[in-house]
């Protein structure tokens, strides 16, 4: 159980929870029921239930006030939404980044942000709610999806050793859904994976900015961008002019389009902005849409796998200030303040599990493989030989995250009114790093 309340501060929360989503965000009947709380299934410190929160960062909060417990949810094939009933949902899909934390972050955080930062400060300060006290040198770390390459240094340093080397005890666990920043900064976990445009909201706020930072790059340069089949003709920004755009329907997506088709000269207006929330990427090129945002080192790679002709877009080169840092290994701040010995030692370990990686992209998927079976294996392989020259990139070391390109990207984020303050200088540190 990693999430333990008093009842009586349950019942507070309760209140707190039911009133303000009546409030603030009435259309989520998800998070009420017909009595208008929608938290009365749950019981304080429970473990039943599916496990998942619902289909936002609202459903963590419900788990975390009300069922008293965060529990893994239901493991889904990878690139596969928990839950999804698609027999053609996608088997071969990374986390799938704006379809899943875009949508998330700026509908949950951004739209209804208010409500969600009372309810989440009611989480970090009330009394009777406390994570769960670890004993020195354990350590929690919380994935941002299902296991895959981004993630394969930390399966390399618990199957090698590096960890224990160390004195470290890890447990590597997947996310209630959408909930890694928040289990994070609530106290119970002391690291996860995440995003640099997803913190932007949860850290650029005048109050209730979540207490997290970025510690080291699991990436060097942004590996996404806009995939469109070859016959789309789309072979630059202006070319998305008439044609249809799969978009999540989140500002910071819509930003990113219109800047890139207007720095490109062309007509943003005549981009059409197709909702689109599908898992399979493949199919929606070949039905709904023409073009659709991805994760080079999967879909782009299955692309190739496939024989499939496609054209990329690679949004670090098409615009400097899209080259953010995603994914990114991410820290509670108050852990780290006061074990700054026990997160350099935990770096260390990573470090030489992602360097392992890089030396021998092979023994490195076969690893990632043990952990986690149900993976394409010829996928994984050809994709950890991608990464392989992706991780460090042109960096000195592995992790090391340049402040002048996570500055510049927050900057964007606060010009376009994302962020309601400039954070360009804050959210990470290079100071754990070996």
């Amino acid at each position: 159980m990693f999430f333990h309340c008093h009842p009586q501060y349950y019942c507070w929360g309760h209140i707190l929870f039911s009133r303000g989503a009546q409030a603030v965000m009435g259309e989520e009947k998800m998070l009420r029921s017909e009595q208008g709380s929608g938290i009365e299934r749950y019981s304080v410190g429970a473990a039943g239930g599916d496990g998942r929160g619902g289909s936002n960062a609202f459903g963590c909060l419900k788990n975390l006030l009300a069922q008293g417990s965060v529990r893994r949810p239901i493991q889904a094939p990878w690139g596969r939404a928990p839950g999804a009933d698609s027999p053609n949902s996608m088997r071969t899909g990374m986390p799938l980044p704006s379809r899943l934390y875009h949508k998330i972050i700026y509908r949950s955080f951004m739209m209804k942000r208010r409500f969600v930062f009372t309810v989440i400060l009611c989480v970090l300060t009330l009394a009777g709610c406390r994570g769960r006290k670890q004993e020195a040198g354990s350590i929690r770390v919380v994935l941002d999806w299902t296991p895959n390459t981004n993630h394969t240094g930390l399966y390399v340093a618990l199957e090698k050793g590096y960890f224990a080397g160390e004195g470290l005890r890890v447990e590597i666990m997947q996310p209630p859904e959408d909930g890694a920043l928040l289990l994070l900064a609530a106290g119970n976990a002391e690291y996860a994976v995440d995003f640099q445009e997803s913190m932007g909201p949860a850290i650029g706020r005048d109050r209730d900015a979540l207490p997290v930072t970025a510690v080291a790059a699991i990436i060097n340069h942004n590996t996404s961008g806009i995939m469109s089949l070859a016959k789309a003709g789309i072979l630059r920004p202006r070319d998305l002019a008439g044609k249809r755009y799969a978009t999540w329907e989140t500002p910071l997506v819509t930003g990113i389009i219109r800047t890139i088709v207007e720095g490109d000269g062309g007509d943003f207006q005549a981009v059409q902005m197709i909702p689109n929330s599908a898992t399979d990427a493949f199919s929606a090129l070949s039905t709904d849409v023409d073009a659709i945002w991805i994760y080079y080192a999967w879909d782009g790679i299955a692309a190739e796998i496939r024989g499939t002709a496609i054209n990329y877009l690679d949004l670090g080169k098409v615009n400097p200030t899209f080259d953010f840092y995603t994914p990114v290994l991410v820290t509670n701040t108050a852990y780290a303040a006061a074990k700054p010995d026990e997160v350099k030692a935990f770096l260390r370990a990573v470090s030489r599990g992602y360097e392992f990686a890089i030396e021998r992209p092979a023994e490195a998927a076969d690893i990632l493989l043990k952990y986690a079976p149900e993976l394409d294996a010829a996928l994984v392989r050809r994709s950890q030989e991608y990464l392989a020259g992706q991780y460090r990139g042109d960096a000195g070391r592995w992790g090391e995250i340049d402040g002048k390109r996570w500055g510049a990207f927050y900057r964007w984020m606060f010009e376009q009114g994302l962020l309601e303050k400039d954070i360009s200088t804050q959210g990470f540190t290079n100071e754990y790093l070996p």
